[in-house]
């Protein structure tokens, strides 16, 4: 099950994920809530869209609450 561990989403990862709707690519760091800037996009493992994504996958859709509704991002690229 190790290897299955290390595709998954923790602090530190860089994502690129595409909002399913509009089509978007966005690029980001996910870091701890003390480190978050959004200028450098670095978020916090504590926003919506670190949360969300948190523990997941490549390929995988997730679903993120936003102040604007719902929103799906399909994670494409990690490292």
């Amino acid at each position: 099950a190790k290897s299955q561990d290390s595709g998954r989403i923790h602090i530190g990862s860089k994502v690129e994920l595409t909002e399913t709707t509009s089509n978007k690519t966005v690029k980001y760091q996910l870091v701890e809530p003390n480190e978050a800037n959004p200028l450098a996009s670095k978020i916090s493992i504590a926003s919506p869209v670190g949360s969300a994504i948190l523990g997941h996958k490549l390929g995988d859709e997730v679903k993120v609450k936003t102040p604007k509704g719902q929103q799906v991002y399909k994670i494409i690229q990690t490292s």
